[in-house]
């Protein structure tokens, strides 16, 4: 599973207890476990079946009304494996997964990222458009990429 930032992990945390799918009682049983266990906080929501993947996209997406995509049936073009190599976009979790000569679509983990679209713009010279997956996806995305790379490197 992505390593998340702490910021990003709390946005998450933040947004389930603001839309009332977990209790600040289950947020601090999940904070204190992490600490005790020494895992994420996130992973310590879903080792304790508090939440899942599934249940922060759904929240995301109609807290935020973002579409959701589903990144596996995404071809990775060499577009999007140009894109999705870009630092920044890789640093913060964003998935780019399709574009226009003026649009890019990016997937988003967590509502932490709706802030960075102004970046996102500046780097990629497109306006981007933000759709929710889940953090599975977004995982299995970059894991199907990196195996691209690696099968592109071995057929050279």
């Amino acid at each position: 599973m992505l390593k998340l930032n702490d910021t990003s992990e709390q946005s998450i945390l933040n947004m389930l207890v603001e839309h009332k799918s977990i209790t600040s009682k289950q947020l601090k049983q999940i904070e204190t476990l992490s600490n005790e266990g020494g895992k994420t906080k996130l992973e310590t929501s879903f080792e304790l079946n508090i939440t899942s993947p599934d249940k922060i996209l759904s929240v995301l997406a109609d807290s935020y009304s973002l579409p959701k995509v589903e990144l596996k049936k995404i071809v990775i073009t060499d577009k999007i494996k140009q894109l999705a190599a870009l630092r920044y976009l890789r640093e913060n979790i964003i998935v780019p997964f399709e574009f226009t000569s003026e649009i890019i679509k990016v997937a988003i983990p967590d509502s932490s990222k709706l802030g960075l679209i102004k970046n996102i713009k500046n780097i990629t010279q497109l306006e981007p458009e933000l759709y929710a997956s889940s953090l599975t996806e977004i995982d299995n995305f970059y894991k199907r990429l990196e195996n691209r790379l690696y099968q592109e490197s071995l057929d050279r």
